[in-house]
């Protein structure tokens, strides 16, 4: 059953509050609409690039076959190759 505002018109819910603090049923704005689509764009090419779904027995690598792992692997070989030069090796 849908009712109009008194003041402005526009339709309500019905749900009235107060006495006359009612929900109006406006469309949100159309940029509200265009950033919540894009945010599910973005969390959907996300989801897919990046490893997000553990599975049994492992974890949904994603399209980009990116880790934690291999970048900390990554960032320890350029430490040690910086630190290599100055460390004496002890196994000589």
């Amino acid at each position: 059953m849908s009712e109009k505002d008194d003041v402005s018109g526009t339709p309500t819910t019905g749900h009235v509050w107060d006495d006359d603090l009612a929900d109006l049923t406006n469309q949100p704005p159309r940029w509200w609409m265009l950033g919540f689509a894009a945010s599910a764009i973005f969390v959907a090419a996300y989801w897919l690039y990046y490893p997000s779904v553990p599975l049994a027995n492992s974890y949904f690598k994603g399209i980009g076959d990116w880790s934690a792992i291999k970048e900390m692997e990554a960032d320890k070989g350029e430490v040690d190759a910086v630190r290599g030069q100055y460390e004496v090796n002890s196994r000589a």
